[in-house]
């Protein structure tokens, strides 16, 4: 198991290399179908764009980092 030094190493080098290729998207590309919704489904709800797969993701993400808090505090 890698120490937490090393894992923050690892978190920041990976948090750089990702605001790297997301600070490339253009707005047009940001509310652009993403590529897990079908074309037929974005004509009828063009939210489920780019942008909103990834505010969504990321929620999921920061409620399941919540439930582990809870959990460590039990312990």
């Amino acid at each position: 198991m890698p120490s937490i030094k090393e894992l923050k190493v690892y978190w920041h080098a990976v948090n750089e290399e990702l605001m790297k290729h997301l600070l490339q998207f253009s707005a047009e590309e940001w509310l652009s179908r993403h590529n897990s919704v079908t074309p037929e489904d974005f004509a009828k709800e063009p939210h489920r764009n780019k942008l909103g797969v990834m505010i969504t993701r990321t929620a999921h993400v920061s409620y399941h980092l919540g439930q582990l808090i809870f959990l460590r505090e039990k312990s």
